[in-house]
């Protein structure tokens, strides 16, 4: 059966219509494609096990904390609320109670706040699962596409934007989480802030498209500037990119599954009441398994696999 698809009335975004369970090698690869292009992918409607998601993300690539089942005993007890012990790889997105008692990743009513999964991590897989369980509807996550933010960019705006460099690791996206304060996310920012990694903002792929590489709400410095002038560009151009002409909101409903791709875009959650009952997966991964080739160039000249 061939891929099919359609577009929302936004214009980039895609909805594939196959049953996941369902999809060849050859769909995959289209899908990909599409992902790459448009950087949001949708489908409704799915009835998957966790082994079903976890199968079709490392179909794909490698996926984060695939091993967390073998140093579970050493994780610290609000990081094993966020995993599933059984199926590793799936974060649990909710207030729910986890193993021990505690809730899943980004439990708080309040927003999430506009950012991109691990930006400035050395080893980040770009590409991320969300899969709605149980009582979405009514939540909202937003979606930025960035190719386009950048395409509407003037010559002059391109120019000064291609020549910054920045470093990813602050949290101000996280000031409203209640994990934004725990000690294990603010040693992995003090790594990476240590580590010296340059980002440029705009960053060409392997096919010639221009993007931003950029989340202002993690903006820790921008190459040369002062902070206080970093973070003033950074919130400049959170309000440019977050323009409703490069945004796409996906009102959930359960059943749905949304892969971005977390290189080229950023995303945020509007407040949620019944956050307590509210229940998503979240799989961070790779594409290396049926794209081995394809990289995008930029990072500090790192080549990252997406």
């Amino acid at each position: 059966m061939a891929l099919e698809y359609s577009f929302l009335e936004n214009g980039w975004v895609v909805r594939i219509h196959n049953r996941i369970q369902d999809m060849s090698l050859e769909d995959k690869l289209e899908a990909l494609e599409l992902l790459r292009k448009n950087v949001v992918v949708v489908w409704k409607n799915q009835k998957l096990t966790p082994r079903e998601e976890l199968d079709f993300c490392g179909s794909f690539g490698s996926y984060d904390f695939a091993d967390v089942a073998e140093y579970w005993d050493n994780l610290p007890s609000d990081q094993q609320d966020i995993f599933i012990k059984e199926y590793p790889g799936i974060l649990r997105v909710t207030a729910k109670p986890g193993t021990n008692g505690g809730p899943g990743h980004f439990s708080h009513k309040t927003e999430l706040k506009w950012h991109s999964d691990r930006i400035g991590h050395p080893d980040r897989r770009p590409c991320v699962w969300l899969y709605g369980i149980t009582d979405t509807t009514g939540s909202v996550t937003n979606f930025t596409n960035n190719f386009l933010a950048y395409n509407a960019l003037s010559e002059e705006e391109k120019n000064f934007y291609g020549g910054l460099r920045v470093s990813h690791y602050n949290t101000r996206y996280q000031q409203d989480s209640d994990r934004s304060t725990h000690a294990w996310r603010i040693e992995e920012n003090l790594i990476i802030k240590n580590m010296g990694i340059w980002d440029n903002i705009i960053v060409e792929n392997d096919f010639g498209d221009k993007s931003f590489f950029f989340s202002p709400l993690q903006v820790g410095c921008i190459e040369g500037m002062s902070e206080e002038k970093s973070l003033e560009i950074a919130d400049e151009l959170l309000q440019y990119l977050t323009q409703p002409q490069f945004v796409y909101s996906h009102q959930w409903e359960d059943g749905d599954v949304v892969i971005s791709e977390q290189a080229f875009s950023m995303h945020s959650r509007d407040a949620f009441n019944d956050m307590e009952k509210r229940y998503l997966h979240h799989i961070q991964f790779n594409v290396e398994k049926i794209l081995p080739d394809l990289k995008y160039p930029g990072y500090n000249d790192r080549g990252h696999l997406v």
